[in-house]
């Protein structure tokens, strides 16, 4: 995979609070423009279905790596080389960095609006789950 995009935020909430909450994926339409609903069938596999400029499009992507309170790697189920981590690292006992990357090379053929609408999710992520997590109190799963 080619085509690293590192981000980072600092969140004023303990690293194993935001891992758990970075796993409720079927809470991200609350905080998330543009996804319309997220379903998660069983343990690795999620549906995201988005909705923008009048379209919707849907994505579905697996958990390939997870490290329980470290890190949570997804990738995309239809297209192998579109993947992203978060990263979750403690910095002190109330606070943390949430960092992503994602690899991916350009979008197959025909999947051109869904790499633009996880394009999209990835740059407004961290923001919204930042603003998310500190405007609420959240108990682990």
């Amino acid at each position: 995979m080619t085509g690293k995009t590192p981000r980072s935020i600092e969140i004023s909430v303990p690293a194993d609070t935001a891992y758990e909450q970075y796993k409720r994926f079927e809470e991200y339409p609350v905080f998330l423009p543009g996804l319309a609903k997220v379903e998660v069938d069983g343990d690795t596999r999620v549906r995201w279905t988005y909705e923008a400029a009048g379209q919707q499009a849907s994505l579905e992507t697996e958990i390939f790596d997870d490290q329980p309170q470290r890190s949570v790697s997804l990738r995309l189920v239809e297209d192998g080389d579109h993947a992203w981590t978060t990263d979750f690292e403690p910095l002190g006992s109330d606070r943390c960095r949430v960092s992503q990357r994602s690899d991916g090379a350009g979008p197959a053929d025909g999947a051109a609006f869904a790499a633009q609408l996880l394009a999209h999710m990835s740059a407004s992520f961290l923001p919204q789950f930042k603003k998310h997590l500190e405007t609420r109190a959240v108990q682990p799963k």
